[in-house]
């Protein structure tokens, strides 16, 4: 009965957390709304396009005052990068096209966007301008960016599935080591089962991480891997430091699986099992970070590599200064 309750428990656990990944997701279409000058303007982001089609950009527009229509002496613009332009282009050399009024009753307007080669982006974001050229308003991200617009390559369905699938189970064995991590930690015994457990989660996560990352980044992305120190992408960097970290934890518990003939028992029981707590604790601060988010490439080097170091830091000591523990059917 006690088997079962904690499978069901981590189930849940990883439903829960798979979902809150899910709504969080910077590559989902969100609602975004600005108030500038009077103007209020409202549109359903599109965050990513497939290479070589077109998605519509739709931008719907209340004007001040209580009014009907937009007065005749605006327009609005729609401003993206040109080929070859980045995020650090300022906005000022920004292509600028005159959105077609979609509809009249809503001051609904739409914009056609060609979606390039996959793994290149677009960045763009919205002005009315009156007939002298003067901007009356604009519309960027609530940080004052431009919108991004990601292009992707289509995916096959065996990749797509196996790599979902392999973070499913990823997660379900995370859950249900540390649920068999608190039982270690109460009464010190069962860190056998817990050890393995975190075992089988990092060889999924290797797998759906390396062999199966490489081919969603390289369909989606044209790209391998863009983990440290091969590249700066949060997502790829999240993941690698849930393995890295639980490759501390199969360091930590290795002995406990082989029955002390490989690895040494270079913590407590107890202690162990608090890094495996620990192990839940990092891949939900993980999960939480926004999927697809990016922050600047030297907080991203400096962040994961100190993560990463630590890492090593803590195995390190407990080999060379930490007490050694004989292996017994409990450790």
């Amino acid at each position: 009965m006690i088997k079962y309750s904690r499978i069901i428990i981590a189930f849940l656990l990883t439903i829960s957390l798979l979902y809150i990944t899910y709504i969080n997701s910077e590559g989902r279409p969100k609602l975004y709304t600005h108030t500038e000058n009077g103007f209020t303007f409202e549109m359903t982001s599109v965050p990513k396009g497939t290479e070589f089609t077109t998605v519509e950009i739709t931008l719907n527009i209340i004007p001040p005052d209580g009014k009907d229509k937009i007065d005749s002496n605006l327009t609005v613009y729609y401003n993206s990068t040109k080929f070859g332009q980045d995020i650090t282009t300022p906005l000022y050399k920004y292509r600028s096209i005159k959105m077609n009024l979609k509809d009249s009753l809503t001051n609904l307007y739409s914009i056609t966007q060609s979606i390039g080669k996959k793994g290149k982006r677009a960045y763009y974001y919205f002005q009315i301008r009156d007939n002298i050229g003067s901007v009356r308003a604009s519309f960027k991200m609530p940080e004052g960016k431009p919108f991004l617009l990601k292009f992707i390559g289509e995916v096959p369905s065996f990749v797509l599935i196996s790599h979902i699938f392999l973070i499913f189970a990823t997660v379900f064995f995370v859950m249900l080591g540390t649920v068999h991590s608190f039982h270690v930690i109460t009464s010190g015994n069962g860190l056998s089962s817990m050890a393995k457990h975190f075992l089988i989660a990092n060889i999924l996560l290797f797998i759906s991480c390396y062999p199966i990352g490489f081919a969603m980044n390289w369909y989606a992305f044209d790209c391998f891997w863009e983990g440290v120190p091969f590249g700066t992408d949060a997502t790829d960097n999240k993941t690698q430091i849930v393995f890295v970290y639980l490759l501390l934890v199969n360091f930590l518990t290795i002995a406990s699986i082989t029955k002390g003939k490989i690895g040494k028992n270079i913590f407590s029981p107890k202690t162990r099992g608090w890094f495996g707590i620990v192990s839940c604790l990092i891949m939900l601060t993980m999960y939480l970070i926004p999927h697809s988010i990016q922050f600047a490439p030297s907080d991203t080097y400096l962040f994961c590599y100190s993560l990463i170091g630590l890492a090593i830091l803590i195995y390190l000591y407990g080999l060379f200064f930490g007490k050694k523990y004989p292996y017994n059917s409990k450790s």
